[in-house]
């Protein structure tokens, strides 16, 4: 089923990393101050990112689109 709106649509890129201290996620949006959150487990910061970007959209219901495919992380140290 797709989804149809009236207006037009937004994809959001997530931005997820996992804190090595606590186990816990933090998630959050490039190029929006403010738009993250942090929970201990992947499916809640799923829920409540879908939650910030339906703020983004002024409370329209956002659709996950997961069109991105892993491709690498790196670790860098300055020395």
């Amino acid at each position: 089923m797709r989804h149809k709106s009236s207006k037009s649509s937004r994809i959001y890129t997530v931005i997820t990393t996992k804190c090595t201290e606590t186990g816990g996620f933090v998630g959050c949006i490039p190029n929006f101050p403010g738009a993250y959150s942090q929970e201990e487990t992947l499916e809640e910061l799923n829920f409540n990112m879908k939650e910030v970007i339906s703020m983004l959209n002024n409370d329209e219901s956002p659709v996950l689109i997961d069109k991105n495919q892993y491709v690498d992380e790196q670790t860098f140290a300055s020395i």
